[in-house]
């Protein structure tokens, strides 16, 4: 018969795999062109991301950071 701990394990291992899904799936999703710059929101046109270099380095910079500190886009 399992127990609470287990129960809880079986939990937490189905919900990682259900993240890990979701995370995998969106790794390979296209960039949407919105017309505004990805990092300041200033108008651009659509076929670019980000309204200036800066932007799109400092961009990268916090997506780093995000990753490494295991944290989620708000």
């Amino acid at each position: 018969m399992a127990d609470a701990a287990d129960i809880a394990g079986y939990h937490e291992e189905t919900f990682h795999a259900a993240l890990l899904t979701v995370v995998r799936r969106a790794a390979h999703m296209p960039v949407r062109r919105t017309g505004a710059c990805r990092f300041c929101g200033e108008r651009i046109s659509l076929d670019r991301a980000f309204c200036d270099i800066d932007c799109r380095d400092d961009h990268e910079r916090e997506e780093r950071i995000r990753e490494l500190s295991g944290s989620r886009r708000v």
